[in-house]
């Protein structure tokens, strides 16, 4: 019984995430088509650039926040049978919304939605974020890339000879770029690790041995590695 009992629970609370975002969508879209019209008044002008343009903002600005606080996997649908994730929940009662207000008109008086709108406004904004984090992601994975192969370059023996480099790192608490204490093979290991098996993994040892470093290396190994996992890893540090 205890073996569907947590399954059972993730649903219910998937269902009512629904329904309750369902819920405020479509009170929350009329207020919206409302306010948006009365800027246009405000400002004494009735272009449809000007309508187009705020939606425009209030869907991009809306995904990008969902992005970032749901972070949405598509691997995540391969467990959705135990545990749907939340931001399918917001998909679906996006597509709910969209639904009633094509099919009987959410408001105000007066207003027809179209299905181009809803497709231009909704799927055009994911389209735009997706595309939008894609880009950001391949700039900071190519840069960090470019740093591990300019630090893998200078080999250990060199390094410890190098005074500046060595002072410099005795000097300071941040995690360094330099693998004085050869604790790279290290990350690398681990990133195989969970990026092939998942799970989780603790870092313990004495001050001053590495183990921010390692931290910092172990993002670097998956963020190279990228859409080759098919693992998502959370970074969690207590001291």
């Amino acid at each position: 019984m205890s073996k569907w009992r947590s399954p059972v629970v993730n649903w219910v609370k998937w269902c009512a995430t629904v329904i309750f975002v369902a819920a405020f969508g479509m009170l929350l879209l009329p207020v919206l088509r409302l306010q948006l019209g009365g800027i246009g008044q405000h400002l004494g002008t009735d272009h449809s650039w000007q309508r187009w343009l705020g939606c425009m903002l209030i869907s991009m600005t809306t995904v990008y926040l969902l992005f970032n606080l749901l972070h949405p996997r598509l691997p995540q649908l391969l467990l959705v049978y135990k545990r749907p994730p939340c931001w399918l929940a917001w998909f679906i009662a996006g597509i709910f919304v969209a639904t009633v207000d094509l099919a009987v008109g959410l408001g105000p008086t007066g207003f027809q939605a179209s299905l181009l709108e809803w497709v231009g406004y909704g799927g055009g904004s994911i389209i735009g974020i997706v595309l939008f984090q894609s880009i950001i992601k391949w700039i900071r994975t190519d840069g960090k890339a470019t740093n591990n192969n300019q630090n893998a370059e200078v080999p250990f023996e060199q390094l410890i000879q190098d005074w500046p480099r060595l002072k410099s790192w005795l000097l300071r608490e941040e995690p360094t770029d330099d693998d004085f204490l050869k604790n790279r093979p290290i990350a690398r290991r681990l990133a195989k690790y969970l990026a092939n098996r998942g799970g989780t993994v603790g870092l313990v040892g004495p001050f001053g041995s590495g183990k921010t470093s390692v931290v910092k290396w172990l993002e670097q190994e998956l963020d190279a590695k990228g859409s080759q996992s098919q693992t998502e890893v959370w970074h969690c540090q207590v001291s």
